[in-house]
């Protein structure tokens, strides 16, 4: 999923342990860090999520965007699509949970997903989204564009007063404190 957020930091401690070496940035801002890595899904699994989503919308006559009450964004659940959630699953197990994990310094195992799905942002429609905080304890962005497909995009944060984005199959994780916009 991709959302824009924005507000105060995390818990401390986020940063005593060295970061994975696919961290691309690690920011601190007040006392929390936000992580953007690189490489946990191909470009491949990328644009076969995009498709499986696509078709997903097309067979039920489009793109839903009521799910969330206060901050409504396009999207749709992966748990409705056997492929994506297949997908979806492996690379939690795999790549996601233990970045976190490593960066955060949690037990991968305790970790669980609460509410995941994937968005189709349209500049024309959405550029952003209102300020609110996320109903996690960590909260996860995997873009599945390049950056050469779209101009700006990204996560943004309030405390840093910028987005942070990774390429196509990275990923932005931060904590739920973060309000977002």
């Amino acid at each position: 999923s991709s959302a824009y957020h924005a507000g105060p930091c995390g818990p401390a401690g986020a940063d005593d342990a060295a970061p994975p070496s696919n961290v691309a940035t690690a920011t601190d801002c007040e006392d929390g860090v936000i992580y953007a890595a690189e490489g946990l899904a191909s470009r491949d699994e990328c644009d076969a999520a995009i498709r499986y989503a696509e078709d997903r919308a097309k067979t039920r006559g489009g793109w839903l965007s009521d799910r969330h009450f206060s901050v409504p964004t396009t999207d749709v659940q992966v748990r409705e699509i056997p492929e994506l959630l297949a997908w979806f699953n492996t690379t939690l197990a795999t790549a996601i949970f233990p970045f976190v994990a490593r960066v955060y310094g949690v037990d991968a195992s305790k970790l669980r997903v609460i509410d995941a799905f994937l968005v189709k942002y349209d500049a024309a429609k959405q550029r952003s989204l209102p300020l609110h905080c996320d109903q996690s304890e960590y909260s996860i962005t995997l873009p599945l564009n390049s950056q050469n497909d779209y101009d700006g995009g990204g996560t943004y944060f309030h405390s840093i007063a910028r987005a942070v984005n990774a390429q196509a199959g990275g990923l932005v994780a931060f904590l739920y404190e973060y309000k977002d916009a």
